[in-house]
């Protein structure tokens, strides 16, 4: 009896090993076909400019140099796009750029049926914006003082649950802003179109680059960054620091890479590890640098608790954002 034990235990061991062995074998051969990169916003954004960059570099530091195809997928604020990279099989073959700070701030509105954004298998970040809130040059306002003495402010937003809306509405909770939403506009530069066009009279984005050329020539002016240091390109605006709320600098919107649910830790490892060599890469960071798309690092382990930290912040700030959503009627550009 004790001899059919040991053989049964043998053929046990033999079968953990033997699956180990396929699983290793399986990720060495990885990837040996091309990889699909879901970008869940239109061409042309920064997400897009981000995601073509990256993956155009990825493929040379995965092994076997296979093709990285970007596939835009906009609508429904990026849950559309975000919950097809959620339902894509965890093959490794599909992975994509989220928003997790705009998916949060979407929760906010209607809680997403898509996806849950704590199942995804997190890669990478290659990006971090600074959050700030924008005027025109010419309106005579330099501070959220001026702002708010200035009565209602029309904000230019995409809509209800955008991380335009979401910093909309935490300036205007926060610091008494009396805020009028005008949603419909697609992206920073539509925001940036309705501000010099003076249909709007401000805006908050989460990523700066696109509004750096406005704010040199003067045509665009910063009147909070949420920021506890002084901003390099515009060091005297107004920041976050000695209010109560400098620890909304860390309720950053990232760019984050990710994966399905799911997806096999060697499969993670391989493309965690190709990702943080790409972004490595000086090409990419000779890119990073010339067109002022900067690039910004953290591993999977680090990027999921950038995100627990964002819940974490929006969770104590979530009755203000609430009772503003319910207060505040959109209009349409």
């Amino acid at each position: 009896m004790k001899k059919y034990g040991i053989i049964l235990a043998f053929i046990c061991l033999s079968v953990v090993l033997a699956s180990g062995s396929c699983s290793l074998k399986k990720a060495s051969g990885y990837p040996d076909r091309n990889i699909e990169w879901i970008v869940p916003y239109s061409p042309g954004g920064g997400a897009d400019i981000y995601s073509r960059a990256v993956a155009r570099t990825l493929s040379r530091h995965l092994p076997n140099k296979v093709r990285v195809l970007i596939r835009n997928m906009p609508g429904a604020g990026t849950r559309r796009g975000a919950g097809y990279l959620f339902r894509s099989k965890p093959d490794g073959y599909t992975i994509g750029i989220i928003n997790p700070l705009g998916l949060i701030a979407s929760d906010l509105v209607k809680k997403a049926e898509q996806y849950s954004l704590t199942d995804f298998t997190y890669l990478a970040t290659c990006g971090r914006g600074l959050a700030g809130i924008y005027v025109r040059g010419d309106l005579g306002v330099e501070t959220l003082d001026d702002l708010r003495d200035a009565g209602r402010v029309r904000f230019a937003t995409s809509g209800r649950g955008s991380g335009s809306w979401l910093f909309g509405m935490l300036a205007g909770d926060l610091f008494g802003l009396s805020v009028q939403i005008v949603a419909g506009y697609e992206g920073t530069p539509a925001y940036i179109s309705a501000l010099l066009r003076k249909d709007v009279d401000a805006f908050a984005i989460g990523f700066e680059s696109a509004v750096i050329p406005y704010i040199q020539e003067g045509e665009i002016k910063p009147v909070l960054m949420f920021l506890r240091k002084p901003w390099v390109l515009a060091p005297d605006a107004p920041t976050l620091k000695g209010t109560p709320y400098e620890e909304l600098e860390d309720l950053a919107p990232y760019r984050t890479i990710a994966a399905p649910p799911g997806l096999p830790d060697e499969v993670a490892a391989v493309l965690e590890k190709s990702l943080l060599s790409a972004l490595e890469d000086p090409e990419l960071l000779d890119w990073s640098d010339k067109t002022r798309h900067p690039i910004f690092v953290r591993d999977g382990r680090e990027t999921k608790e950038d995100l627990e930290t964002c819940m974490r912040l929006l969770e104590k700030y979530r009755d203000s954002i609430r009772s503003k959503l319910l207060e505040n009627e959109d209009l349409s550009p």
